[in-house]
């Protein structure tokens, strides 16, 4: 079966044993355990991210004003989290002599309740993380997945924009920077879900329920990188054709092709996914649309 990156997949972490052992490594991200916190408010949540070890925060690429962003915010009916992940660099990280790694992420909360605004009911108790486009640096909108009562995630796939095209290339030596390669094909994705997981349940004191990947074009090969790379993590992983893949915890569910589509209806429809639906119903009337 051939895949490209225009390809969209749809990832899904169940409430089972895939989603147990998942929250027992999320964990470890934190320097407070999760088990520890309720409940707190989007002031609290930048306080204390402003704890945690490897985070810092997020300043606009150029031409912006290079002013840093708070960690938390409210914005509208969400909370927004920006910041940026930085765990390794150098030469012997295969950066750039002196250069270290800088993953942008930004996570978008429904109100809860510890916010003015927020109502009890305006999480979905799902998590959706949106893939990217193109060579990305800086996000992607997240507006319509908050809006809809999810926990939304992007990430400006570790480099900021003003680095495209060259990104993947030492200007110094012309050598590939690995480094920035490797955070823009999965370390950035990877950190992506892990931290709107982690933080959700700091959040909202409680842990997500669900937990998807959203992406077409770029956002498909990342879909594809996940299921490659961490496929540990996802009970399933399924492309617009509605074939499913193999392999670690990415496995075949035991049901027919596209049952998994069904779920397609919580989720608001991008790019090439507007053609799954129909196709879907057409083919397997029997199923609930």
């Amino acid at each position: 079966m051939k895949y490209d990156r225009h390809t969209f997949y749809f990832l899904e972490i169940s409430r089972g044993g895939a989603m147990t052992k998942r929250f027992l490594s999320l964990a470890a991200l934190l320097a407070v355990p999760i088990s520890a916190l309720a409940q707190m408010s989007c002031t609290a949540l930048g306080s204390y991210l402003a704890t945690q070890p490897n985070i810092s925060q997020y300043v606009p690429p150029l031409p912006q004003p290079q002013v840093p962003a708070p960690l938390t915010r409210i914005n509208g009916t969400r909370c927004e989290a920006q910041f940026i992940y930085s765990a390794r660099g150098g030469a012997a990280d295969g950066y750039a002599v002196g250069q270290a790694q800088r993953i942008g992420i930004l996570v978008g909360f429904p109100l809860n309740s510890q916010d003015n605004g927020g109502l009890p009911t305006a999480w979905n108790g799902k998590v959706r993380n949106v893939g990217g486009g193109g060579l990305q640096g800086g996000f992607s909108s997240i507006t319509t997945a908050t809006n809809a009562g999810y926990v939304a995630s992007n990430t400006d796939t570790g480099h900021p924009t003003q680095d495209n095209p060259n990104f993947p290339v030492i200007q110094d030596t012309h050598e590939l920077n690995y480094g920035r390669l490797d955070d823009f094909l999965r370390e950035s994705i990877h950190q992506q879900y892990r931290w709107a997981l982690a933080l959700t349940e700091v959040y909202y004191g409680r842990p997500a329920t669900r937990n998807y990947w959203d992406g077409c074009s770029t956002g498909g090969r990342e879909g594809l990188s996940l299921a490659l790379n961490f496929g540990q993590d996802f009970d399933a992983a399924e492309d617009e054709r509605g074939e499913r893949l193999r392999g670690g915890g990415v496995r075949r569910a035991g049901r027919p092709a596209g049952r998994h589509l069904v779920r397609l209806a919580y989720l608001p429809l991008r790019c090439g996914q507007q053609r799954v639906r129909p196709a879907w119903r057409a083919c397997r009337p029997e199923l609930p649309h």
